[in-house]
């Protein structure tokens, strides 16, 4: 019952809701958790193939930080509107430092 009312509810003032970007917060959140899976596939494949050959420790270090590149790569060129805000914003921070 009370998912109806928040359904119903939710349409009825969409008009207002719609002023605070749901639509665009939504699309990102999709684009994030979708480069979450991506990575976690990454770690989880380097992981096992480097067990193979290194020790486990090594293998589990190695996997995290080739899984954090391929998140960080994959954030940055999946066009989300806040991580571009922040990398504009750390451009002007770096170029007002060398300046």
């Amino acid at each position: 019952m009370c998912i109806v009312i928040c359904c119903k509810c939710g349409t009825k003032s969409y008009g207002k809701i719609g002023a605070f970007g749901l639509k665009d917060i939504f699309v990102s959140g999709i684009k994030m958790i979708s480069a979450s899976v991506i990575m976690g596939i990454a770690a989880k494949l380097v992981n096992q193939l480097l067990l193979k050959y290194i020790s486990a420790n090594l293998s589990l270090l190695i996997s995290i930080a080739i899984g954090a590149g391929v998140y960080f790569i994959l954030i940055l060129f999946m066009g989300i509107k806040e991580v571009d805000n922040m990398v504009d914003a750390v451009k002007k921070r770096l170029g007002r430092a060398e300046g």
